[in-house]
Parts: C-alpha cells; structure tokens; sequence
C-alpha cells in the first residue's frame, strides 16, 4: 500500500530478494585484461545509479564468522544519502532517506549482478540491508572508498560518510583498488 507521504511500501523480501539469483549465460564474454573487465563493470555499476565503485580482493577477515564466500573478488558499490535530510536525527525524514537508499541501491547491486550474469560469470548479492555474509566497511576501505572516521564509518572524499554500501561477488578475473589517504 501507500504511505501517508506518496512512498509504496515495497520491502526487499517482497521485491528484491527473489531477483538476488538468475541465470548465467553459457557464453561467457572474453576480457582482454582485468583492467578492462574492472572498468567495463565500473562504468555500467555508474550507469545504473552507483555514485562510488571499487573492486577488493576477499580475505577470509571479510567474511563473517560461520558464513562461507565463494568468490574472489567483492565489486563494492556506493550510493550517496542527501545530506539536508539528516538535519535532525533522529526523525522520520533521516530514517526515510535511509531506506530510500537501502533499496535504491539494493536495485543497483542487482543490475550489476544481472550484467555479470549476461557475460556469463556466476556472482552473489550482497545486499546493502541484508543478511550478507561479507563485512561491506572493510571491503570498501579495500577497494579505495576512503578512510575509517572515529565513528566507525568511511569517510569518503565527495559523499564524506553519509552513503550506504552494498557488493556483488564473484569470481570473474577484475583488478583490484587499493585504499586511499583522503
């Protein structure tokens, strides 16, 4: 239904969750290098609404305890919050505009996954509110996002923290990012 303020309800589990799998093309897309492959998913990843991408290389400290990754690589995507709507915290317009990017960006991580699926490599979901099995903060540190702030949070040059983080694993050869001194 409708909430008061025009926004439909739509949770992940209704409407996101089952578009996390999907089928891989049996043809699968030669690269020339890692580098190409990284930027192609890159510029497609902005495309489609990202406002920050990187790639890291998963390290079982990525992963939580008791939970299994099979891919090598996380490609790690950004999506801003509006800044203007966290004037007062907490409140309802704050706690709308996190949900509103938690789905944007859910959306966004599906579509990349959807691609890396149409080139022919298997890939998981790592929603940005679900139940992940990797640790998004030190996977976007690796992949060049920003720099850990006091608070617990990246502190990212042009978003600074207010931005969500959400990754597509795989096993597709990508060259990865490095941290950054910001």
């Amino acid at each position: 239904g409708a909430t008061p303020n025009g926004w439909r309800r739509c949770s992940k589990q209704e409407y996101q969750y089952p578009r996390f799998k999907g089928e891989v093309s049996p043809k699968i897309h030669s690269f020339k290098t890692e580098k190409e492959a990284s930027s192609l998913l890159k510029k497609y990843a902005f495309k489609v609404g990202a406002d920050e991408v990187g790639v890291a290389e998963i390290e079982p400290s990525d992963i939580y305890k008791g939970r299994k990754v099979n891919g090598k690589y996380a490609i790690v995507l950004g999506q801003r919050m509006l800044w203007r709507k966290f004037q007062e915290v907490p409140s309802n317009e704050s706690a709308i505009e996190c949900l509103r990017v938690y789905f944007s960006l859910g959306e966004v991580v599906i579509q990349l996954a959807d691609h890396i699926r149409s080139l022919g490599y298997e890939c998981k979901v790592e929603h940005p509110i679900g139940d992940s099995d990797v640790l998004h903060i030190p996977l976007a540190l690796k992949a060049g996002f920003g720099e850990l702030g006091r608070h617990g949070s990246i502190i990212q040059p042009k978003m600074g923290p207010l931005f969500r983080v959400g990754s597509v694993i795989t096993d597709l050869p990508l060259a990865i990012d490095h941290p950054i001194d910001a």
